[in-house]
């Protein structure tokens, strides 16, 4: 019984990351815009500030570490720094590259893929070329030579598995902080509500923790329990702002 639903859990997980896992919490699809030499950085039309702009090195277009990610949905958390190898690690849903200062080598899951510009430091921040790692990450990149402005954008199409369509067809049971209500997870961190009442919310994924926010980004759950209950999920958390409410998520068909 403890394998099946280890299973069953593993696959759920697999399903919401490899199905439904949005970029970004604010919108269905990532297009974020760098500009050579700007201080200036736009994610989702939302602009941002960067202390060390986009730059043009040996024909290719760098950015520091820290703003490439943050331009690409990757939490802080996903970003992992090893001081001795001179590598990072940047994951974002079920993808892990690493890139090494000076190497021509990068990993994508473990499979080695070779680059035309490596990693380097300058001004003391680590420097990626960013069209390999956005196109690792699964993003398309584009170039506007007359702007001198670098797109990187979610994929067109990448939305239309039938997997997807099938596990975004699959209805859940939501009980916590209001009547209970049936929902739907659709791709970019949207929820439809197919019955009751259960207004501007999002979800989105923390590693592997499944998590409802407010449309202002205030977290409502985090989903840190999964059973098995008549052979459908069961998943449970605290009602973060009064944890004295336990907030119910129960796959119903």
């Amino acid at each position: 019984m403890q394998r099946i639903l280890r299973v069953m859990v593993v696959s759920f997980i697999m399903l919401i990351h490899l199905c439904l896992s949005p970029a970004v919490w604010a919108g269905d699809s990532l297009n974020t815009t760098f500009i050579i030499g700007s201080d200036t950085y736009q994610v989702n039309g939302v602009e941002k500030r960067t202390d060390a702009p986009a730059r043009v090195i040996g024909g290719r277009v760098y950015m520091p570490l820290r703003s490439a990610c943050d331009g690409m949905g990757v939490s802080s958390e996903d970003i992992k720094w090893d001081p001795q190898e001179m590598s990072v690690s940047i994951t974002r849903g079920q993808t892990t590259v690493k890139l090494t200062v000076g190497k021509l080598q990068m990993l994508v899951n473990g499979e080695e893929k070779t680059l035309d510009a490596a990693p380097i430091v300058f001004n003391g921040r680590v420097t990626l070329p960013i069209g390999p790692l956005a196109r690792a990450l699964g993003y398309e990149v584009s170039w506007d030579a007359g702007r001198q402005m670098v797109t990187i954008s979610s994929q067109e199409g990448s939305d239309s598995s039938d997997q997807q369509n099938s596990f975004s067809q699959m209805v859940w049971q939501y009980q916590g902080n209001c009547l209970p209500c049936q929902i739907r997870f659709q791709p970019g961190g949207n929820l439809e509500v197919v019955k009751g009442e259960l207004q501007d919310v999002k979800w989105g994924m923390e590693g592997d923790v499944l998590v409802l926010k407010q449309s202002d980004g205030k977290v409502i759950c985090r989903f840190t329990s999964v059973f098995s209950y008549q052979s459908k999920l069961l998943l449970m958390g605290p009602y973060e702002p009064d944890n004295n409410i336990i907030c119910i998520l129960k796959e119903i068909g």
